[in-house]
């Protein structure tokens, strides 16, 4: 067998082992893209969840300093101590005032 057909099944059995190395290193990056495409999914919905959260604490937040600001303005010390102060979600006001002349009670 001439010298030339060796080195070409040499260079052939060569390439072959090249084709699989590449190929195997194709499916591993493959495996990796998916890997990463799937958490970042999860981040995403992580993140998304966390965002909501954030936005469902936060109303929550402000419902609790209007019930505060109600409670402090029922509680709120006036000048007259005998006196009923009330004050609506609307921001009314209401003010219920005993009479100085209440017979004792």
């Amino acid at each position: 067998m001439p010298v030339i057909y060796l080195v070409a099944f040499v260079e052939r059995d060569q390439l072959i082992e090249d084709l699989k190395t590449a190929e195997q290193d194709a499916t591993s990056y493959n495996q990796r893209v998916l890997m990463l495409e799937k958490g970042g999914e999860v981040d995403r919905r992580s993140t998304e969840g966390l965002r909501q959260n954030m936005v469902d604490l936060r109303g929550q937040i402000a419902t609790l300093q209007e019930e505060v600001a109600f409670y402090k303005g029922i509680m709120a010390p006036s000048s007259r101590k005998h006196d009923l102060r009330i004050q609506g979600a609307g921001r009314k006001t209401f003010s219920l005032q005993g009479s100085r002349d209440s017979g004792g009670h």
